[in-house]
């Protein structure tokens, strides 16, 4: 469960709540039979189903998509994700249903990541209306070729209301501070330089203790930089975890050390939960934590800045607080699911009154 899969309970919810049926399609293999995004959609009461989808390439998934819309009554299909897109676009071939993409972003690190996204944007030209959560994922769907006006960009949502219900944590005297990080654990989120931040930070104020919720690829990498800094037993690696409110509740601090992000969900959660942040400014990040307001913003790749803006905040806890009542409140006011919810309703509308005028003229 990461940014994009947090968008689609939240949309799903938001779909339900106002009035409308959604149903969420989950590509399951052998090796994951049941993803973590189906098992949190059943549990929230949501409607859910899984996909078999098996291999690089499974040329049955695109059947079974026809046939799960065509069994369902689908009147709009949305994809999330290259693989939904790729899928998705050989489907709609033989559907009437208009199909929508929500891009969250392409990180481009190593020639597969790169291959990928060429292949996704190439599917995206097939698209009726395509989400961008960033400018800078609309900037490269433009230079795609896709048009102007099938781009909509708008920003994702939470619903805070899941948040901030666990106990805070608040400043005692002589109970360690605490600095966390939630993201997958991949190279394009920086968690190497997280990593050179905690030992930098520890060398000074040594009573300091790191969480990190999330998995990925790089996590083996990751916890063997730990050991090489001599930082392991100071760092906590939980993994997946269920209760994010519980994880958010437990720091101090959130830190995201990406070089790369697209409208990041973590960060709109954390703020939901009352956490000050500091945060390198990419993507759509400035757009999110207001600097010297919510949280601190540095330039990405920058280790000391992320230390010393770090340790600004852990040096001060009336700042702490200030920014995580802002933040919270910021959270609330600006990023709700239903604001992101009724603007996508929006795009839905437009979709199917154009493929309506389109069946008319044929």
């Amino acid at each position: 469960m990461y940014g994009a899969e947090a968008v689609v309970i939240n949309l799903a919810r938001g779909l339900e709540d106002a009035g409308h049926e959604s149903l969420i399609g989950v590509f399951s293999h052998p090796e994951e039979p049941a993803p973590q995004l189906f098992e949190v959609a059943r549990a929230s009461g949501l409607s859910a189903c899984l996909i078999p989808c098996e291999g690089q390439l499974d040329l049955e998934v695109p059947k079974r998509i026809e046939a799960l819309l065509a069994e369902e009554k689908v009147d709009l299909l949305h994809a999330h994700g290259y693989k939904a897109d790729v899928y998705v676009r050989l489907a709609s071939r033989h559907v009437q249903a208009p199909v929508v993409a929500t891009c969250h972003t392409w990180h481009d690190v190593g020639f597969k990541d790169c291959a990928y996204g060429v292949i996704d944007r190439f599917a995206l030209r097939g698209f009726d209306e395509i989400i961008a959560v960033s400018a800078d994922v609309e900037r490269r769907l433009l230079k795609a070729g896709i048009k102007q006006h099938r781009i909509h960009r708008i920003r994702n949502g939470i619903d805070a209301t899941v948040f901030g219900n666990s106990d805070r944590k608040e400043y005692v005297e002589d109970v360690p501070l605490v600095v966390g990080m939630a993201c997958r654990l991949a190279h394009e989120k920086g968690i190497d330089l997280f990593a050179e931040m905690a030992a930098n930070i520890l060398r000074e104020q040594p009573d300091v203790r790191f969480r990190i919720a999330g998995d990925g690829d790089q996590r083996v990498a990751f916890e063997q930089r730990l050991t090489g800094l001599n930082i392991s037993s100071h760092v906590e690696v939980f993994g997946r975890l269920d209760d994010m409110s519980a994880f958010y509740s437990s720091l101090d601090i959130l830190v995201s050390s990406s070089r790369s992000e697209g409208y990041p969900i973590n960060l709109l959660e954390a703020m939901a939960n009352g956490l000050p942040i500091v945060a390198t400014a990419v993507g759509e990040v400035p757009s999110i934590v207001r600097d010297h307001k919510t949280g601190l913003l540095v330039s990405p790749g920058d280790v000391q800045a992320l230390t010393d803006a770090t340790v600004s905040l852990l040096q001060n806890a009336e700042q702490r607080r200030c920014y995580g009542s802002a933040a919270k409140a910021l959270a609330v006011q600006e990023h709700s699911a239903s604001r992101m919810t009724s603007e996508i309703v929006e795009i839905y509308r437009h979709a199917l009154q154009a493929r309506e005028r389109n069946s008319g003229r044929s």
